[in-house]
């Protein structure tokens, strides 16, 4: 038999711990190996949990069997399983093993041969069960992660994208009474998602779930795990210091004391410092906290690691296949995009424009042009011309712009509620941006 052993992927992880029918069927599961070393780390007593009956063959048991024989005795497996405290030593041998489990430090080990996967949950510590081995068809286990890796959506009932969240992450549901429940989300195919509270779950079809919360007067946002449970940040019209809690609107105040806005960004970035808390997370918290937590612009990925909207690199993107946020400039309705779009992609009768950020830590539009090359934040779509200078740079004031939460995405709704007007831009100043 051959085999091979590696840390498992964190998005390998979650298949360590009990599933659902649908999801253990899905993937194959088979059963669980759950054992411990006795009261003096030297024994090995194991039970074990039937998951199919069907997929349980005689290949599959004397193979199970030789795995733990392997792991318990043969040298080049590094007697992962030969007692509590080889156990350890191995762990902590590979450290990017371990991961936070339910309650304590884990480690989490896969195991291969031709047609299964072994995945190993390892807790070397007295008094606790030392090892769960969850054991799956191979080929099922990995169609699913695959799958998975795709993400799960939420849509309105007309099949709108609102947002997509990785497999395992958490949705807060709010009731028309502002009660909320939080649930944790699992894949199951690109039109079905899991939600569960504990060993409660239920199956939806994802536009069921979204006319049932339209019927019910409620709404649903992301509680992404890529985001802290909170972070400290600046209140942009203050300087000062506050802090921001994931999926709560708004912030709260402290009493830092700040003299400057450049002593208490260092502050802030000390502080976020010692939570883990990278820039990237606290511009995506910043802006779920201020245009809500379903936004785009909410996710950590977004941004760069300095914490400024991340176009993508080398590349100008058709303009009618965009997905955009919502925003007013000038008093204008418009529609933002955080990359470059092509020029020539724009309808004809709407208006295209790009945003310069500020050079300081805060990364604020400033400026708005016909093209910026340096400092780019993002393009906008505008169904009306907006007025430039002779120059072709017009200052943008914190006041002047905002994300609104109108909810629209695309260029075809936006034009549909802000229809091209056909006018002429002030002819005193310059401004053909079409």
């Amino acid at each position: 038999m051959e085999m091979t052993i590696r840390p498992m992927l964190p998005s390998e992880r979650k298949y360590t711990y009990a599933q659902s029918q649908q999801i253990m069927g899905q993937t194959g599961s088979i059963g669980r190996l759950r054992g411990d070393f006795g009261s003096g780390g030297e024994e090995f007593f194991t039970s074990w949990d039937d998951h199919s009956e069907r997929l349980k063959t005689q290949e599959f048991k004397d193979e199970l069997d030789a795995v733990i024989n392997a792991l318990r005795s043969d040298e080049q497996y590094g007697g992962m399983l030969a007692s509590r405290g080889k156990m350890s030593a191995y762990c902590h041998q590979n450290p990017e093993s371990g991961f936070d489990g339910s309650y304590t430090r884990e480690y989490g080990f896969r195991v291969d041969t031709d047609n299964h996967s072994y995945l190993f949950r390892l807790n070397p510590s007295k008094g606790d069960y030392n090892l769960y081995c969850f054991c799956y068809r191979r080929d099922w286990l990995d169609s699913h992660i695959q799958n998975a890796a795709k993400g799960i959506r939420f849509i309105d009932p007309h099949y709108k994208e609102r947002f997509r969240i990785a497999d395992g992450d958490r949705v807060r549901i709010f009731g028309k009474d502002g009660e909320n429940r939080d649930r944790t989300a699992r894949y199951i195919d690109d039109y079905h998602v899991e939600l569960s509270s504990g060993s409660v779950s239920n199956l939806f079809h994802i536009c069921e779930f979204a006319e049932r919360l339209e019927a019910s007067g409620g709404t649903v946002i992301p509680l992404r795990s890529s985001l802290p449970e909170q972070c400290y940040s600046l209140l942009d019209s203050t300087g000062e210091v506050i802090i921001l809690q994931k999926g709560v609107e708004g912030y709260s105040t402290t009493d830092i004391p700040v003299t400057d806005r450049t002593s208490a960004r260092q502050m802030v970035d000390h502080y976020n410092e010692k939570l883990g808390v990278t820039k990237a997370q606290e511009a995506a918290m910043k802006a779920g906290s201020m245009f809500g937590w379903d936004v785009p612009a909410a996710d950590p990925c977004r941004y760069t690691i300095e914490g400024i909207p991340f176009p993508v690199k080398g590349n100008k993107h058709d303009a009618l296949s965009q997905s955009y946020d919502s925003m007013e400039i000038f008093g204008q309705p418009v529609m933002y995009f955080l990359g470059r779009i092509e020029r020539s992609t724009v309808p004809e009768g709407m208006y295209m424009y790009e945003i310069r950020h500020s050079d300081n830590a805060e990364h604020l539009p400033v400026q708005l042009g016909k093209s910026i090359l340096v400092n780019h934040y993002g393009t906008i779509i505008s169904s009306k011309p907006i007025d430039l200078p002779p120059d072709g740079l017009r200052e943008i004031a914190y006041e002047d712009w905002g994300f609104t939460d109108e909810g629209i995405t695309n260029l075809a709704e936006y034009a549909k509620k802000y229809p091209p007007t056909g006018e002429q831009p002030n002819k005193n100043r310059k401004n053909d941006a079409r």
